[in-house]
């Protein structure tokens, strides 16, 4: 007849071989026998421990200590039962009893580091992990935990240090690679990073974290391909990673795959539906192809979750704007500025927002935001800036910014700071300067001319504000103020003059680079109610991009010429 005591080695045997069934059905008829067998009811409390039964564990080694309360294991393993279940004041009670039965055993003092760790507590996290690797100095776990402790602190090159001691006792410890190759990526070194975090996955090559975690590494570099292949590994081995998805939605992004990007923000936002950024970039996925309305669903979802989302504001009242939704866009634009005053974007889209609406004095202030624009046409010059103040001995320099169609509005302030300035000269565009000149203006030059020496310098366009336009009635209003020569008119006279009918001049493609060309430009088949309107004649002003629109329409405009205007 089989011993208790041969009982509770066979049952320790099939733990050990981790034929967990077996055991636990033995370990049961020890207790049947004995149920104040305490190493039983400790066995059996770490086997229901490694089977996620944290309870019963916690039900089990208390009934050990209850027989044998001097076994620091057991409280150490009842401690693990409480960290389990996030019960961290008891797990931390039962590592301190534990430590204090056996002060010279590391285990109590490295899970005491972890309950720590979990509760924030860095410092005493690092002082525990010190304390367990002064008894076991090759104590790896320990090595990997004071490591993130130091990194929490902030202390990079320590923490560094830890997880290569780690490696250099275990060169085969996965957490030690993936957290080394994560310093090492923050400090910038990328190659040796990629080096460790590609000997983790020959480790584990069905982990989907090293997948995910060189994959951030490629996308830190840039390297979109590589990015997403790891990604795309990554989800394969765990469908339900959100992360994942939404940095491939990134990768693809970056690399113009604008549909296959939004499949992906998609997916993640059915994974987590309060994930903002992947909301926003999938909103601004959509806007890259052209899917406003679309994108601006995603950014109102957005703002639903994380009201004070600034991007996603910015992105709205952009929206909003250029979609005639005026109170919703000024509403937008007061909120991020509440937020971040100076985001130049917003400050310059508030600006037309105002002069649109008639508050001149506000848009003309804000208006001069434009030059923090990225990439806005500014010339620098080092005379100083006209504020509209009298200079009866003075010379100013108007600089024309921007288009000739913003030349051709503004140059009607000419005159007014002429009153208060001795001298003025106007720096326009080569081929505004022959219009200006016919229609009176004195002092006009090219881009390329000698402007002579000048006292102070305004923009073209920044004249309004400086001179006092505060209402619509403000604005110079003595028309025409351009005008063309006789001559000309003469010979556009005869020009035109076998053109039948009323002549209705059309052009329909701006620059196809501009940043707005879907809101300035229309093809030329949408003239096409006008063409069939009795007596008018449509007449060809196009020029370069767009004139090949003319051989695809069934209704007849009038050409003048490749050279029409030279």
């Amino acid at each position: 007849m089989t011993s208790l005591h041969e009982l509770f080695q066979s049952a320790m045997g099939f733990h050990q071989a981790g034929q967990l069934a077996q055991a636990e059905a033995m370990y049961r008829q020890v207790l049947q026998s004995d149920p104040r067998h305490a190493r039983a009811l400790h066995l059996l409390g770490v086997l229901a421990l490694q089977t996620d039964r944290a309870e019963l564990a916690q039900n089990l080694i208390s009934a050990a200590i209850r027989v044998n309360g001097s076994e620091a294991t057991y409280h150490t393993n009842l401690g693990e039962a409480y960290r389990a279940a996030g019960q961290l004041d008891a797990a931390r009670d039962c590592y301190r009893r534990a430590a204090e039965l056996e002060p010279g055993r590391p285990q109590p003092h490295f899970y005491l580091a972890l309950v720590h760790q979990a509760r924030g507590e860095f410092p005493l996290a690092r002082d525990c992990c010190q304390r367990a690797l002064s008894l076991k100095p090759d104590y790896v776990e320990a090595h990997c935990a004071l490591g993130t402790a130091l990194r929490s602190l902030g202390e990079r090159a320590a923490a560094q240090a830890s997880f290569e001691r780690a490696i250099a006792t275990n060169p085969d410890c996965f957490s030690a690679l993936l957290s080394l190759a994560s310093v090492l990526r923050e400090g910038g070194q990328f190659d040796r990073a990629r080096e460790h975090l590609h000997r983790a996955i020959q480790l584990r090559p069905d982990s989907a974290e090293a997948h995910f975690f060189l994959a951030n590494l490629e996308t830190e570099c840039e390297n979109w391909p590589l990015a997403s292949q790891s990604y795309q590994q990554a989800l394969a081995l765990n469908p339900g990673l959100a992360a994942a998805e939404l940095r491939l939605g990134t990768a693809l992004q970056a690399q113009k795959q604008f549909d296959a990007a939004v499949a992906h923000y998609q997916r993640a936002i059915e994974l987590e539906p309060t994930n903002a950024e992947a909301m926003y970039n999938c909103g601004t996925a959509l806007a890259d192809l052209g899917r406003k309305h679309e994108a601006a669903e995603q950014y109102e979802a957005v703002i639903r979750v994380e009201p004070n989302h600034v991007s996603a504001l910015v992105n709205l009242g952009a929206f909003y704007q250029d979609n005639g939704r005026r109170p919703d866009a000024l509403a937008a634009h007061n909120r991020v500025l509440e937020l971040e005053p100076d985001v130049t974007e917003v400050r310059f889209n508030r600006a037309l927002l105002r002069l649109s609406q008639g508050e001149l004095a506000a848009g003309w202030a804000e208006y001069d935001w434009r030059f923090k624009l990225p990439k806005f046409p500014t010339k620098v010059l080092s005379q100083p800036l006209w504020d509209g103040s009298p200079l009866p001995d003075k010379t100013l320099l108007v600089h024309a910014e921007q288009g000739f169609g913003d030349t051709v509005q503004f140059i009607r302030y000419l005159p007014l700071a002429k009153q208060r300035c001795a001298k003025v000269v106007a720096q326009v565009h080569d081929s505004l300067v022959p219009l200006l000149e016919q229609s009176g203006y004195v002092g006009v030059r090219g881009e390329i001319e000698e402007l002579g020496p000048f006292d102070v310098q305004i923009p073209l366009m920044s004249l309004p504000g400086v001179l006092g336009t505060a209402t619509v009635a403000d604005i110079p209003a003595e028309v025409p103020y351009l005008s063309a020569s006789a001559a000309a008119i003469a010979r556009w006279r005869e020009r035109l003059s076998a053109v039948p009918g009323r002549r209705v001049g059309i052009v329909w493609q701006g620059n196809p680079t501009h940043l707005n060309d879907a809101f300035r430009s229309t093809p030329l088949r949408n003239f096409a109610p006008l063409a069939k309107i009795a007596g008018v004649t449509l007449v060809c002003l196009q020029k370069h991009v767009g004139i090949e629109q003319l051989e695809q329409v069934p209704f007849n405009v009038h050409p003048l010429g490749a050279d029409w205007d030279e």
